[in-house]
C-alpha cells in the first residue's frame, strides 16, 4: 500500500450498535495507510487510503498554506466557561460510549440556541443535538453518507432531537428516541 507493508487489522464489532473496520498499519512506523468503516454484513461503507507516501522526508512551508483564497490557520482560543447542565438526557448509550464534550450553539436567524453533546467509544463518534422548536415537522427522517447517518426526530410538542454520527441508522434512532426531557410538561 503506497509502496510500504502493511499489517492488517479486523476490528469486529460485538454488537449490532456500530460498524466494523479493518485498518492497515505501516509496519516501520505504524502509522494509518487505510481504514475501511464496514457494515454488519461486513459491505464497505467507506474507505480512507493513502496512493502516495513519503515518511521523513521535509515538508514545505508553502505545502502547510491554506489553498482556500482569504483562509488563515485556527487562532488559539481560550477556555470558555462550560454551559450550565442540560435540561435532558440521553436514557440509552451503546455499551462503551462516553460522553466527550458538550456546548450550546448559536441558532440561525436569532432563534433558540441548540444543545450538543457528543460521545465516542474510541473509534466511531456521535453527537446529539437538541432544539426548541415552535414548527414541529411531521415526521422523522434519516439521510445517510457513507459511514456517517443523520436522524431527526420531533420529540414532545417543542423538541427536535438529531444525532449524528459513525453510528447504524438504528443505533441513532434507538439513542434518538432515548433523550428524556424531565422538565418538559405533558
Amino acid at each position: 500500500m503506497a509502496n510500504h507493508q502493511g499489517l492488517r487489522i479486523s476490528i469486529v464489532p460485538r454488537d449490532p450498535y456500530r460498524y466494523g473496520m479493518n485498518v492497515v498499519l505501516d509496519e516501520a512506523s505504524s502509522l494509518l495507510l487505510k481504514s475501511e468503516t464496514t457494515d454488519g454484513a461486513g459491505r464497505v461503507l467507506e474507505r480512507f487510503q493513502f496512493v502516495d507516501l513519503q515518511i521523513g522526508a521535509p515538508v514545505a512551508a508553502a505545502e502547510l498554506a491554506p489553498e482556500t483564497p482569504g483562509a488563515q490557520h485556527a487562532k488559539e482560543h481560550t477556555a470558555t466557561e462550560e454551559p450550565a447542565p442540560f435540561a435532558w438526557t440521553v436514557a440509552w448509550l451503546p455499551e462503551g460510549f462516553v460522553a466527550t464534550g458538550r456546548e450550546v450553539r448559536s441558532a440561525r436567524a436569532g432563534g433558540p440556541a441548540v444543545e450538543v453533546q457528543s460521545y465516542t467509544d474510541g473509534l466511531a463518534v456521535f453527537a446529539v443535538f437538541v432544539e426548541r422548536t415552535a414548527e414541529r415537522p411531521p415526521r422523522a427522517g434519516q439521510a445517510s453518507r457513507g459511514a456517517t447517518v443523520s436522524y431527526v426526530v420531533p420529540r414532545d410538542e417543542e423538541h427536535l432531537v438529531t444525532v449524528v454520527g459513525e453510528i447504524p441508522v438504528e443505533t441513532a434512532q434507538l439513542i434518538a428516541n432515548g433523550v428524556n426531557f424531565p422538565d418538559a410538561t405533558p
